[in-house]
């Protein structure tokens, strides 16, 4: 009794000790420079006049002049509105230039970006890659661009910068650019959380559930879905039936009515204490639809998070049919029964009240359940797919590492194999050491006129069959280093490759996918689980994470199945250690004076010296584990919805995943050298990159 009492009496004590310090408020901020993006309605507007009103010298960003003078006209003369467009560069870096000769030596205290759209929200086939460019440009790449363009005035005060974010970039429940990009932001804002912290800056990320703004406008948003609707093929329309669209509508209409929070000040209030707080939280959640049910859905397994999902869809005039199908041969099914039945009786047996207990029969209960469902799930993984011999299989990025040596393996296997290597060369290679019924073709994933060539190759090849498989891999050398030595062409390069391309090639191919009942196969590393460095690879392995979600609960009704792979860090090719010395040092010598001394040059000395030991030590030289997962997502009949490859993927990088931001962010800073700026002095231990 003892012990229990004291439990209590510690989790009270702890929970107190949270409440004192999450009151605790930053003294003297009146006259204190914040900068805000997305100040023309909804959230930003708000945020603008409540701060305004406490003191701070607000710069508020407006896209339209209207929006600009309709703030400035209900606002004192210490606010200043300033017109831009995240998605232009030299609007940003007007804007930035402004801003710094505005708050001089004092620095800025605060950056909330707040600017963000939509975009189309409709499944993802009725949809083409602009309609995914678009939102990730203004919600991904624009609030990178203001981060990067800020930072230095942000480090210099020492102050936040609070990420504005959507219980969207923690679940993806429907198809369009938003869920990707928000994933990314969610990515972006914890791997810059851990590089900002030795400087004193804190950054807070703020995930909002359905709120009444202009982005949620229900009658624009089923405008613009009318609009897509209209424009899609005979084919698929009689794939979705007529009455889909309004029935969608009725439904959506529905959901709004029950989810949306109609007082956004919530909001402002969570942005104020992120920026006011002597210690601010690292996330956010507001609304109770967030608290209640997205956010502990975005936690639980993806079946139930599917089940839940598709209770909320409309069916589909294509799907009938299929729906009714069994899921299992009769063979199958006639074994399960009789596995069943066995149980059911032995379990009778031990039941009985002569036998056993109550407390025993319950124990024996639950435990034949579990045994019972692993037996099922084990059988269940076991089935394979029937005459897989001669089906089309188009994986990209065959010149090296997991492509190349998956393009092999499933060549042996009997499949037909259409290898996209990036140059003529990596096909080459492949080609000549491949049977002859293996092709390759040019693919470079940032040209939409290659991927239109090579999607027409497909298509010719595959002559009428569909294509059974596709095998998203995009695992080429990208730059990783802490945010503000990157600028956002280094963020570019990597997601229009690793995020839009990969999304860009799935959505030309889908035709071909749903008339074979196909496969997806998205291959997603540790950093998709975990963002710890700098750099545009862990937010395009975010945005994959959010478009495999929803590309998997939409293909249900087609019959295409849609795995993600979740690999550790793996030797995939030989590691060119001299090579990412030359773009580190390439990054480190184009830095300015002032970041250089902030880190010093013991940092980058340090830097180098753990690539060196962690390409030899920690880099993992077995890529089998991968290429099982990959096949077997391929050839099961019942394939996972994720495969976790690597002792590190399954035991380390999926913990911190779940684990709290404090014991997380304090694990991976003990990996990396400490900055010159942060005081310590004791260099960490990098992972290899």
């Amino acid at each position: 009794m003892l012990f229990y009492v004291l439990l209590f009496l510690g989790i009270i004590s702890l929970w107190w000790h949270w409440k004192a310090r999450d009151r605790m408020k930053v003294t003297n901020l009146t006259g204190k420079y914040i900068f805000i993006t997305g100040c023309d309605t909804g959230f930003g507007n708000m945020a603008a006049k409540i701060f305004d009103k406490k003191g701070f010298r607000v710069f508020a960003s407006c896209l339209t002049e209207t929006g600009a003078k309709e703030l400035k006209a209900v606002t004192s003369k210490q606010l200043q509105t300033v017109l831009l467009d995240v998605r232009d560069s030299d609007s940003v870096k007007k804007a930035a230039a402004w801003v710094k000769a505005e708050v001089q030596s004092e620095g800025l205290w605060g950056l909330v970006n707040n600017a963000g759209i939509l975009g189309p929200s409709a499944p993802t086939d009725w949809l083409d890659i602009e309609h995914f460019r678009e939102p990730i440009e203004v919600n991904l790449i624009g609030l990178i661009n203001v981060t990067i363009n800020m930072l230095p005035l942000i480090k210099k005060a020492k102050g936040r910068i609070v990420n504005v974010s959507s219980v969207g970039g923690r679940l993806a429940f429907s198809g369009g650019g938003y869920f990707p990009s928000k994933f990314g932001v969610e990515g972006f804002n914890d791997s810059l959380r851990r590089d900002m912290k030795a400087f004193g800056v804190k950054v807070c990320c703020i995930q909002p559930g359905l709120f009444k703004t202009a982005l949620t406008n229900p009658t624009q948003i089923m405008k613009e879905k009318e609009v897509i609707w209209n424009k899609l093929s005979p084919d698929i329309k009689k794939q979705y039936g007529e009455e889909y669209f309004w029935k969608d509508a009725a439904k959506k209409e529905k959901l709004s009515k029950i989810c949306l929070n109609k007082d956004i000040s919530p909001v402002v209030q969570c942005m104020e204490h992120a920026l006011t707080s002597l210690h601010p939280r690292t996330h956010y959640v507001v609304g109770q639809d967030a608290k209640l049910f997205w956010n502990p859905l975005s936690r639980m397994p993806a079946v139930i998070q599917d089940f839940l999902l598709l209770r909320n869809r409309v069916g589909l005039a294509a799907s009938h049919a299929k729906l009714g199908q069994p899921l299992c041969s009769d063979t199958g099914d006639n074994w399960r029964r009789q596995l069943m039945s066995t149980w059911r009786y032995r379990l009778s047996l031990q039941m009985s009240p002569q036998n056993l207990s109550l407390s025993d029969s319950l124990h024996i209960a639950i435990l034949a359940s579990i045994l019972s469902l692993l037996i099922y799930w084990l059988i269940r993984d076991s089935h394979r797919v029937r005459n897989l011999s001669g089906k089309h299989v188009f994986v990209t990025d065959c010149d090296t590492g997991l492509g190349k040596s998956l393009a092999k393996w499933l060549d042996k296997r009997g499949f037909c194999v259409i290898a996209a290597c990036a140059t003529e060369k990596g096909g080459r290679e492949l080609w000549s050491c491949s049977s002859l019924s293996l092709k390759t073709v040019n693919l470079n994933l940032a040209d939409s006129t290659s991927i239109a060539r090579a999607v027409v190759f497909v298509t010719a090849e595959t002559a009428g069959k569909g294509l059974f498989g596709l095998v998203s891999n995009a695992e080429g050398t990208a730059l990783v280093a802490p945010t503000d030595w990157l600028r956002i062409e280094d963020f570019h390069a990597v997601l229009d490759v690793s995020l839009l391309g990969l999304i860009e090639i799935t959505l030309k191919l889908l035709p071909l996918l749903k008339k074979a009942e196909g496969r997806v196969v998205n291959l997603i590393n540790a950093k998709g689980l975990t963002a710890f460095l700098g750099g545009g690879y862990s937010l395009s392995k975010w945005g994959m994470e959010a478009f495999s979600d929803i590309l998997r609960i939409e293909m249900q009704h087609f019959g295409v199945k849609v795995s993600i792979v979740e690999h550790g860090f793996l030797k995939a090719a030989v590691v060119n250690s001299d090579a990412i010395e030359r773009d580190l040092l390439r990054l480190w010598n184009r830095l300015t004076p002032e970041i250089r001394d902030s880190y010093g040059e013991k940092y980058f000395v340090e830097y180098i010296k753990a690539q060196r030991s962690s390409v030899k030590r920690l880099c993992d030289s077995d890529i089998s584990k991968v290429i099982k997962c990959m096949e077997h997502a391929l050839i099961a009949k019942y394939p996972r919805t994720r495969y976790r490859a690597g002792w590190d993927a399954k035991f380390f990088w999926l913990f911190l995943s779940y684990a709290p931001s404090c014991l997380s962010d304090r694990l991976l800073c003990m990996m990396f050298p400490a900055p010159a700026a942060s005081g310590r002095s004791v260099p960490g231990v990098l992972i290899n990159i």
